[in-house]
């Protein structure tokens, strides 16, 4: 019965983290810059990354896994195997996946574009990001059991996203 109730839990607190964030939705107008997401920097690596003049911050301790390859990045944290992808160029496969909720906001005058993926063992966000002609794609896979560890850390790194 406390495992059920544990799970319950952790799903009503990823939906209240979904509705917050859809709450805070704007329109792609870039009037005056808007901050929709939280960001604690005690939650984010110091060194920052630029992929497709996006610069970003990766959630602290998380290890970039191929530091050769300048286009697709691979980042993992040690604790959970929780990953960042970044401009990966194969397509996520959501198979076996429920169907995605979705949204669009905008942060600091970038726009977003949201799909998250669950099942009974990860969450996935995919999140198309674009600013004038410029974008980029990234994918965060957290294991289900440790999603709300790791959510702000997410939220963190998402808001960190500058255009260069």
């Amino acid at each position: 019965m406390i495992d059920l109730s544990v799970k319950k839990f952790r799903l009503n607190t990823l939906i209240l983290f979904l509705f917050l964030l859809f709450s805070n939705c704007t329109s792609n107008s870039t009037e005056g810059e808007k901050h929709i997401f939280y960001v604690n920097q005690k939650l984010l690596s110091e060194e920052s990354y630029t992929s497709s003049n996006f610069t970003f911050n990766t959630p602290k301790g998380w290890v970039l896994v191929n530091p050769k390859d300048s286009i697709n990045l691979v980042f993992l944290s040690p604790i959970d195997s929780s990953m960042m992808l970044v401009n990966i160029t194969n397509k996520f496969d959501p198979m076996g996946f429920s169907k995605p909720q979705y949204a669009e906001f905008t942060n600091n005058g970038i726009n977003f574009q949201q799909n998250v993926y669950q099942n009974s063992i990860a969450v996935v966000f995919d999140i198309k990001i674009k600013k004038n002609n410029d974008s980029l794609s990234l994918y965060y896979a957290v294991p289900r059991i440790r999603m709300n560890e790791n959510m702000t850390n997410i939220e963190s790194s998402m808001g960190s996203l500058r255009f260069d």
